[in-house]
């Protein structure tokens, strides 16, 4: 789940706590699996750690494989 930049952390509390809350919920964990998903539910911080090594190792790929952009 994404959120806006500068949420309030108690609003980002909140929203990550019933996300979880959800996710943990038995027929949403099937209904999720069903179609090839698996929720992880893990925090916000956690996260944005996962965003960042990911956007890293995109970028250090697209530099290995000298991607140019296309205008």
């Amino acid at each position: 789940m994404w959120a806006p930049a500068g949420l309030p952390q108690p609003i980002l509390a909140r929203l990550s706590a019933e996300l979880i809350k959800a996710l943990n919920a038995p027929e949403v964990r099937a209904r999720l699996a069903k179609g090839g998903t698996q929720p992880v539910g893990n925090t916000p911080e956690e996260f944005a750690a996962m965003i960042r090594r990911q956007t890293d190792l995109v970028g250090q790929i697209v530099k290995a494989a000298k991607i140019e952009p296309v205008e």
